[in-house]
């Protein structure tokens, strides 16, 4: 029968080899190769190895809901082995799904080593030959677009919320720690290669692979990580393009009447300028996962930014007494006591020196306040020093030699991680959330370094992978907290944390200054893109921005805005309070909030409440960026549009902003408002020019169609600059708007009107106003609720106006 399944857009087909190719497009896109499926275990001590061959299958093909379907079977009867390969063929969206099933039908246990799933790519020593039968010799294993790519690039993924997300290009190199054995295993997925060549990267949960130039590309993934920790490698300087995927199995053991099943891989193709490129993978893997948690964006106050490990309750009870003293202006719901508040880690009964009183009686006096009370925990490492750790020897992860796995140098000490299959652990862990949650008080809960749960080691349940010990510890947690109690990731494998956590931090730490530095050293740091430090934090934060709301909150860490203890200049701030905000995810700022300056305490007045949703990055695919990001944003002011241009550089940047990425018209008339400099102009021509962008600074635009009679250009109430406007009438000579931001706040709004004004109003009081610009004029404001906006003007005067243009 055939081994082909195609649809409108693609075509799938498996050789007699087991070779197989898929292709999208006609005379533009892609076609890939990709030799056998394979499996590797282990049994009795000796390695085996299976090969897909297509001609020895037992092969169905079906028609299913959306799609086509083919179902390949092999038995292997002296290895006492059963694989299955599922492949289905979607047609919208168009996508190739595939699953490798292997079943132990054997009287012997067996040891899951790895399975290949993906690959078009020349051999590194890894594979067996490929066998007679395979296509011709014009098609190489590998990815070849057509028309050739010119600018070829990958977009990864880190396997973790810490590590370097982006896109890299064929002359660059894998982002990689120098820190050596005090970072590798947090910042790297221990099966991944170490590649150190131009053009050579490694990804975990899914790729992108594309083409600058013509705008094409490819998404390789997995629709999850339940069962494995999938592994993306491409190469961008060969031809055709390398890409490879893998599972790695962790030695899982398999007993005789048991099936494994990997998770989903996938492909579906790109156009890299589409608005929303990643909308049908990301959609994809929620449905996946059970769909995503649907919770309120936090906002509010976390201790560690400023406090770290020298926490203490007075500095808690502060923070509480400040944001009830300005609530009116700053409705911040959230109090996170983070790291600090424990005697050691693991030892989270035990209170440090600065907490006298039970976290109980703290957190009622939080929720006493009308605030919420949010804890941090590390629940599955412990310190070595811990009670928990010298107790419960047994209850550490070990590796091969018998030794506590090795974490990393986290909390600047030894620290030691849980097996959390052992079902002492698990216990434990159980006891503790429920604890912390229903008896202590804390309905928001940061859970930190989640990813040692998921090392390399000897568990006590060697059937698991390592993924399925993560999520299976995961949904412990979620069961004690309750579906009711909000759940923040940190420090987490992506994929295996969805359907699960409320949040996810999406990015690196952020730190108050803007390299990465470590004891204060930043000489030989500069290249370390998973190190704390904002420039980090933002880069990554902004490379997950479409993650939002499909799989999560994103999390972008927390706001530093002071001026005083910070290494950020004022520019870095407010580049890092604008990519917070166009993330459109928590809003959590972390200073000393009662030394927090005036001028920094109404840049946080302007972030709240949070954008209804993330930006998109214009230039997400390109190397070095995302520079630009873009928000469409709706209400009664009609369509308007909010842009960031966000200068990377140690030196000052002349930057541009083509009108055409946003659909607007080369000649066509607009309003522009630039939200930190706080000035308006009109605006006609291809291109909005910025001649000088300070050194890691940004430029905040609002940007609107310029159209006859009155219109809001923009204000300092809100970084929307114009949510604050719930209704907008206008009439001859007169406009009202009604405006509502759902808290006190005061700034000023600049109004584009065809007559100087005559009489403006607020709730009846007469305000003041200047002219700002040729038509633009500025009127200050303050609203302690909402309320009517009046200007009039001469109707006469506009006439004339409108009589001399013409």
């Amino acid at each position: 029968m055939s081994r082909a399944l195609q649809n409108a857009q693609m075509k799938f087909q498996i050789h007699p080899s087991g070779a197989w190719t898929l292709r999208w497009g006609q005379a533009q896109g892609w076609c890939l190769q990709s030799l056998p499926l394979w499996l590797r275990w282990k049994q009795h001590g000796s390695q085996h190895a299976w090969l897909a061959t297509a001609s020895t299958a037992d092969a169905r093909r079906a028609t299913i809901a959306g799609g086509q379907q083919l179902r390949m079977r092999w038995d292997l009867s002296p290895e006492g082995l059963q694989i299955e390969v599922l492949w289905s063929l979607y047609q919208t969206p168009p996508m190739l799904r595939w699953r490798l099933t292997v079943r132990n039908t054997g009287a012997e246990p067996l040891f899951l080593v790895d399975a290949g799933l993906l690959e078009a790519d020349g051999p590194r020593g890894r594979l067996p030959v490929l066998p007679s039968g395979a296509p011709s010799a014009d098609l190489l294993p590998g990815v070849q677009f057509h028309p050739q790519p010119s600018a070829p690039l990958a977009v990864i993924q880190g396997w973790q919320s810490w590590n370097f997300a982006g896109p890299l290009g064929a002359e660059d190199r894998m982002p990689h720690t120098r820190l050596g054995p005090l970072t590798r295993p947090m910042r790297r997925l221990p099966e991944a290669p170490l590649r150190r060549g131009k053009g050579d990267f490694t990804s975990d949960f899914f790729l992108v692979l594309g083409d600058g130039a013509s705008k094409l590309g490819l998404l390789a993934g997995f629709l999850s990580q339940c069962q494995v920790f999938g592994i993306f490698e491409a190469r961008l300087r060969r031809r055709p393009q390398g890409l490879r995927g893998w599972a790695p199995l962790d030695g899982a053991r398999l007993d005789p009447g048991q099936a494994f099943a990997t998770d989903w891989a996938c492909i579906l193709p790109l156009t890299l300028e589409a608005p929303d490129p990643l909308a049908n993978f990301m959609e994809a893997v929620a449905a996946e996962n059970g769909g995503v948690r649907q919770a309120e964006i936090p906002t509010g106050w976390c201790s560690w930014y400023c406090a770290f490990n020298r926490l203490s309750e007075g500095l808690v009870q502060q923070s509480v007494a400040w944001i009830k003293e300005h609530e009116r202006e700053l409705p911040l719901r959230l109090v996170q006591i983070d790291d600090g508040f424990q005697a050691r880690q693991g030892d989270w009964r035990e209170l440090a020196a600065g907490f006298a009183r039970p976290l109980s009686a703290l957190a009622a006096e939080i929720r006493g306040a009308g605030l919420q009370p949010g804890l941090w925990l590390a629940p599955f490492v412990a310190h070595w020093r811990s009670k928990l750790a010298r107790q419960n020897r047994h209850w550490i992860l070990r590796n091969r030699f018998g030794l506590p796995a090795y974490p990393g140098f986290i909390f600047d000490t030894l620290t030691y991680p849980l097996d959390t299959t052992h079902p002492e652990v698990r216990d434990f862990l159980r006891q503790l959330i429920q604890e912390v949650v229903h008896q202590w008080g804390f309905d928001y809960l940061k859970l930190d370094f989640l990813y040692t749960a998921a090392l390399p080691g000897r568990r006590y349940d060697p059937h698991l992978t390592r993924a399925q010990a993560l999520r299976q510890a995961l949904e412990d947690i979620r069961q004690a907290a309750g579906d009711e109690t909000f759940l923040l990731g940190c420090g987490c494998p992506l994929g295996s944390a969805i359907g699960l956590v409320d949040a996810m931090r999406i990015n690196p730490d952020v730190s108050p200054r803007w390299n990465p530095a470590q004891w204060g050293i930043e000489f030989f740091l500069h290249h370390e893109a998973g190190h704390p430090s904002t420039r980090n934090a933002l880069r990554t934060a902004l490379a997950r921005l479409p993650m939002h709301r499909r799989w999560w909150i994103n999390d972008p860490d927390c706001l530093l805005l002071r001026g005083s203890g910070s290494r950020l200049t004022p520019a870095e701030v407010q580049t890092l309070a604008t990519a917070v905000a166009l993330t459109g995810g928590s809003h959590v700022v972390s200073d000393f909030l009662h030394r927090l300056e005036g001028e920094r305490v109404a840049w946080l007045r302007r972030l709240l409440p949070p954008l209804p949703g993330p930006a998109r990055a214009l230039d997400w695919y390109q190397p070095g960026g995302p520079a630009r990001l873009a928000l469409r944003l709706e209400g009664a002011l009609g369509e308007w549009y909010l842009v960031a241009l966000i200068n990377w550089q140690d030196e000052p940047q002349a930057m541009d902003l083509p009108v055409a990425e946003l659909g607007f018209g080369p000649h066509e008339a607009l309003w522009v408002f630039d939200c930190w400099a706080e000035r308006a102009w009109r605006h006609r021509g291809p291109q909005i020019a910025l001649r000088s962008v300070a050194p890691h600074g940004v430029v905040l635009l609002a940007i609107r169609r310029a159209g006859a009679g009155p219109q809001w250009v923009g204000d300092t109430l809100h970084i929307s600059a114009g949510s604050v406007v719930e209704r907008w009438r206008t009439a001859q000579g007169t406009l009202r708007a009604h405006l509502d931001i759902g808290h006190a706040t005061r700034g000023a709004v600049w109004l584009a009107l065809p007559a100087p004004p005559t009489r403006a109003c607020w709730q009846g009081q007469e305000l003041g106003w200047e002219k700002a610009a040729e038509g633009i004029y500025r009127l200050p404001l303050a609203l302690d609720h909402g309320g009517w906006l009046e200007v009039h003007y001469s109707a006469m005067e506009a006439q004339r106006a409108v009589d001399d243009d013409a």
